[in-house]
């Protein structure tokens, strides 16, 4: 029996955890929020940020909801207006919010953040839409799954059907 873990490995990995949150909101020309250091590509990084349609906080909250298949979010700051930069950072996003301001976002989409970080986010005028710690990285698992079925032709693939939210909306 092997058992593969990636966590962090999957969030910076090109079509990784943070790239699936990116697809959630259509995200274009997307770039590392936050690029590894030395690696020699664009694209492997800690997060995401690039341009999106515009389109209204509200309508990005229904398709995260849809392509994460959960039911409830939270929403910090301005519900109404219109992005068309966002930012993504799969699971904790508070290390990454600097970077998410500094990149001029108008939206930051992320598992969790603090409460003092949220108001930091608002007053620098970033929306952010917090899904739940592990409801922001279990989507990528279904990639993930299908892309190892495909290279690994012959080799049995389970993905745990105990692993859980801890959280509930009641």
């Amino acid at each position: 029996m092997a058992i593969h873990s990636p966590h962090t490995a999957l969030d910076v990995a090109e079509g990784g955890t943070n790239d699936v949150l990116a697809d959630a909101i259509a995200m274009t020309g997307r770039l590392p929020l936050r690029p590894l250091e030395g690696v020699g590509t664009e694209t492997r990084g800690m997060g995401r940020v690039g341009a999106v349609e515009k389109a209204a906080v509200r309508v990005l909250v229904d398709r995260i909801k849809r392509a994460l298949s959960i039911t409830n979010v939270l929403v910090a700051g301005a519900i109404d207006r219109e992005i068309t930069l966002a930012a993504v950072c799969a699971g904790s996003g508070g290390d990454l919010l600097d970077d998410a301001i500094a990149s001029g976002a108008e939206l930051f989409l992320t598992g969790e953040l603090r409460h003092h970080d949220a108001l930091r986010a608002c007053s620098a005028g970033l929306t952010v839409v917090c899904t739940l710690h592990s409801a922001s990285e279990r989507a990528a698992l279904r990639s993930l799954e299908g892309r190892l079925a495909e290279r690994l032709v012959g080799v049995e693939i389970l993905r745990s059907q105990v692993d859980r939210e801890p959280f509930v909306f009641t």
